[in-house]
């Protein structure tokens, strides 16, 4: 499972200069993965859009509907965080 977040702000979090987007990936405990709960909370508040990628595709937080096009540049245009 991977979270891809789109911050309000080309901003730092945590000291660090991110970008737009970031993704958290390899967050499934069934996959062997796991999540760093703190990171994840402070991104959401200061995410203006999230999406969720898993085996059953890609969806978004909150209830919208996901443009394909779109969300394959994020995927490329997003930055890998731990």
């Amino acid at each position: 499972m991977n979270y891809y977040y789109e911050l309000k702000e080309n901003g730092t979090i945590f000291g660090k200069n991110l970008g737009r987007y970031v993704v958290m990936s390899d967050c499934s405990p069934a996959n062997g993965g796991s999540m760093n709960f703190t990171l994840h909370d402070h991104l959401l508040k200061h995410s203006s859009r999230v999406w969720i990628e898993n085996a059953n595709g890609v969806s978004f937080m909150h209830y919208e509907t996901v443009d394909p096009k779109e969300f394959f540049w994020i995927k490329i245009r997003a930055k890998s965080i731990k």
